[in-house]
Order: C-alpha cells, then structure tokens, then sequence
C-alpha cells in the first residue's frame, strides 16, 4: 500500500509552484493510495502539522481531508498523515514538506492607459501607479498590504518640503497570483505626486523611503521592503520623478498641460 499526499491551493495559478506557498495562503489537503482505497479502509486518516506554523481544520471527520492555513511568517512546514485507528493507528502514511515565503519585494508600473501630470509653467511631474507583489510563483492574496508612514527627506530648491509627512495608508487587499507579473495590490491606483511649484527654479532633491507593510489576518505589521519616491529639479525647472522601479519620468516647464 503507497499513499501519497495530495496538496491543492485555493488560488491555483497557472505556473505557480506546488512546494512553495505564500504566508495566509489557504492549502486543501487529501492522499492518493495505490491500490486505490478510503480512509476507513486503513483506519481513518488525519493530517498533523510535525514541524512549523500554521493552521489545520476540518480534519474532525478522520477521511484524510483538512485545509491548511498558512502562518504569516516564513518557514519550513511538515504536514504528516496518520492513521486514526487499528492496528496501526499512529503510523505516518504520507508526509509532505513545503516552505512558506513572505513578500521578498515589490515593483511598480504606470498604469496602462493613463499620462503624466505636469502644469504649463510649473515645476510638476506625477503619474499613477499600480503596485505588484513578489515572488511571483505563489500567491499573496490573504494578505492585506498597506504603505508606512515616513518624512520626506528634501534640498535644494524642494527644501521646504523637507520633513513633510507621508502618513500611512489603508490596508489593501491584493488579487490572485500571476507567474508573470506577481500579485497585484487592490488599490484603484496610487497617486505618486510630490507637487506643483512656481519659478524661480533651481537645482533640488526629494525622497520618501517608504515602507511597505504587510499583515495575514490581524497580525502584526511586517515591513517587507521600502519603497523609494524620488523626485529632482535642476536649475530651469526640468522635474523627474520615480518610484519603485517606475520611471523616471520627466517634464519641463514648457511642456503642455496634462492629466492622468
């Protein structure tokens, strides 16, 4: 008799990986045996967790099934299958080791379909933005993700936005995994914006490092990486902006008005 573990994950991407799994990521556990046969055919089956966090339920009814939820950290999981009753209750009949991954990071792209803001005259340059989660073979979707609070770092001729507060963001919820792009954050767009200002223009610096927050279902914020919104002008008034792989983008003052 060979029983092997079954593990099928509630988001089932095309492409994704079936050993590793995101934190919060929901995982439907069962076994195949050859010859073919029920749990109560050998006893009554139940899933155990050997090694590492997370939750099981719904493994009350002793046929070999439960869902797995995983915890909201990285880490080596063992998930073990035994035998409920008989002579060889206890026995481990199937095991399966798999790793859980945090968000090792982040990217940003324009979003399709919209322009770069810039006021005739001004020193200005804006976009908006979509924000997406990697890595890109699991999936992030019971996560909720958020920007930290942090104060701008700035020179030259931005320096009296020295200091200015980028306060925290609402938590957001993210979508299904992508093997191409990543998880994308469920935000309408984020508005990466520093300012419109008049002449006379010169040389000047802006940045926000800002972190990049993540919790699985009320769990303490985590940091998982930061993300930079930098912003230049140089003596007539030419602005760049970036973030997060984003960019840069620029306009000078002469550029024609327009919008997102």
């Amino acid at each position: 008799m060979t029983v092997s573990a079954l593990l099928l994950p509630h988001d089932n991407f095309c492409g994704r990986s079936v050993v590793r799994f995101g934190v919060g990521e929901l995982i439907d556990l069962s076994f195949a045996s050859s010859p073919k046969s029920t749990a109560a055919d050998l006893g009554g089956l139940k899933w155990f967790i050997s090694k590492g966090a997370g939750t099981l339920s719904g493994t009350g009814g002793n046929d070999g099934k439960g869902l797995y939820t995983a915890p909201s950290s990285a880490g080596s999981v063992t998930l073990v299958l035994k035998v409920v009753s008989g002579h060889n209750a206890g026995a481990v009949v199937a095991s399966t080791t798999i790793m859980i991954v945090e968000p090792t990071g982040a990217k940003m792209v324009q979003k399709p379909g919209t322009g770069i803001l810039h006021v005739n005259g001004t020193w200005s340059c804006a976009f908006l933005g979509e924000i997406f989660l990697v890595p890109a073979d699991v999936s992030f979707t019971n996560i909720l993700m958020r920007e930290g609070s942090v104060a701008a770092v700035a020179s030259g001729f931005l320096a009296d936005l020295n200091g200015h507060l980028h306060e925290a963001g609402a938590l957001c919820s993210v979508g299904p995994g992508d093997c191409a792009s990543g998880c994308k954050v469920n935000i309408l767009e984020d508005k990466v914006v520093t300012g419109i200002l008049a002449p006379p223009f010169a040389v000047g610096d802006f940045l926000w490092d800002i972190p990049w927050q993540y919790s699985v279902g009320g769990s303490p914020l985590r940091t998982f990486t930061t993300a930079q919104h930098h912003a230049t002008a140089d003596a007539n008034g030419q602005a760049t902006i970036s973030k997060k792989g984003a960019g840069p983008f620029s306009r000078v003052p002469s550029d024609p008005t327009e919008g997102f």
